[in-house]
Formats: C-alpha cells, structure tokens, sequence
C-alpha cells in the first residue's frame, strides 16, 4: 500500500489517497508520497499459531467417536 497523491484530468483537482503500488504506477502523473511497511510474519506458513505445530499433525479436540 501507498500513500499518493494525483490531480484530476484538468489538473485543478487534487486528490490523495490510499492504492496498491501497481494502480499507482497505473495513473498517469501519480506521485507516491509514503510506502507502508509489509506486515510482520510472527509464524511459518503452514502452521498452527497457537501450537506451533504443523496443521496436519493436530489431534481432534474431544469425543470424535460416532454413534
């Protein structure tokens, strides 16, 4: 995500706003003012955040049996 800012066709209206990186690049004269930060990873993909463990490996919680 950045922060731009771009004028309308005739130029006397400007605009800022909020876009991803590629519709920036997009709009003819758009000036990108700030970058946002990616967000932080606080696991691997592929695991379970609260175990820590691999999905797959989880055991069912409670009675599973059926009647």
């Amino acid at each position: 995500m950045v922060l731009t800012v771009y004028a309308d066709r005739a130029g006397r209206l400007w605009r800022i706003a909020e876009m991803c990186a590629r519709c920036a690049a997009a709009i003819p004269d758009c000036r990108v003012l700030d970058t946002a930060p990616p967000p932080a990873r606080t696991t691997r993909a592929g695991m379970d955040q609260a175990a820590g463990t691999p999905v797959t490996e989880r055991e069912p919680a409670g009675d599973t049996a059926l009647v």
